[in-house]
């Protein structure tokens, strides 16, 4: 439910007493119904105010059907969200001590965007140029030896990737 002035929205409750022969007016952005006219009218005003907010992004300065709209893609956003990086991406946003949330994304970009994770599914080149959807099974540490990590020179952060590329195993 979009936020008004950063506050939730309570939609006002249909008259108990109504009469099914009564006229009403019915406001359809937020399903509601009113006995007068004025109401009616002050909530279609406040609907067509830029003072709604998304309650999902935060996302201010909308409408209501805006506010509503940026709520309908933010949590369709979140159902495409790779499910082995919800555990990982909680945990680095408990972490940071950022109070503005763009900054809380750039550093969890920051961290996540060179790393791999277990569970998550990459794409990989083989050397004939074939192209595999394949599945991180471990992560494991670096093993430096005389400045070098796995055979070769480390990276600037010590992490290095090994991928073993074998023709002949149907394993991926």
């Amino acid at each position: 439910m979009p936020l008004l002035h950063r506050k939730p929205f309570v939609r006002q409750k249909p008259p108990g007493d109504l009469r099914p022969d009564e006229e009403v007016f019915y406001c359809k952005v937020t399903n509601e119904i009113f006995r007068h006219y004025d109401d009616f009218f002050e909530r279609t005003i406040l609907c067509n105010s830029l003072v709604w907010s998304c309650a999902v992004t935060g996302r201010p300065g909308l409408t209501y059907q805006e506010a509503l709209e940026s709520e309908r893609k933010a949590r369709q956003n979140l159902q495409s969200f790779p499910e082995p990086l919800i555990i990982p991406v909680l945990y680095l946003t408990n972490l940071t001590r950022r109070s503005r949330l763009h900054e809380i994304c750039d550093d969890i970009f920051a961290y996540v965007k060179d790393r791999y994770f277990v569970e998550e599914t990459v794409e990989v080149i083989r050397n004939n140029g074939t192209r595999l959807q394949c599945r991180i099974l471990e992560v494991l540490p670096p093993l430096h030896q005389n400045g070098f990590a796995n055979g070769h020179l480390s990276s600037a952060d010590g992490e290095t990737i090994v991928i073993s590329d074998s023709d002949d195993s149907e394993t991926q």
